[in-house]
């Protein structure tokens, strides 16, 4: 009897302790599993921010294109003041040799 009880237990040692170690697993499982979620949060939170960075990148863009317009249109209206300055140049010589015509009646 006391033969079958040292047996019973040498049988039944290793088993609780193939059960902890399956438990010390699981625990390490559920811990790779729950830095594998912080690190899936993370890459969400960098897409995000990523994707804000292309809006911002975008309206910057917007931006620049609407001073390049701003700055064409000042282009034409130097161009069309330059070309009244030289109509005036040229037509101001030819008016100081013109004579006035005064009229008394």
């Amino acid at each position: 009897m006391v033969l079958q009880k040292s047996v019973s237990q040498l049988i039944s040692a290793p088993s609780v302790e193939l059960n902890d170690v399956s438990m010390s697993l699981n625990d390490v499982t559920m811990s790779l599993n729950d830095v594998s979620m912080s690190l899936n949060d993370v890459t969400m939170s960098l897409n995000d921010v990523t994707m804000s960075l292309n809006d911002v990148s975008m309206s910057l863009n917007d931006v620049t294109m609407s001073l390049n317009d701003v700055t064409m249109s000042l282009n034409d209206v130097t161009m069309s003041l330059n070309d009244v300055t030289m109509s005036l140049n040229t037509v101001v010589p030819f008016l100081q040799y013109m004579p006035l015509h005064v009229s008394v009646k």
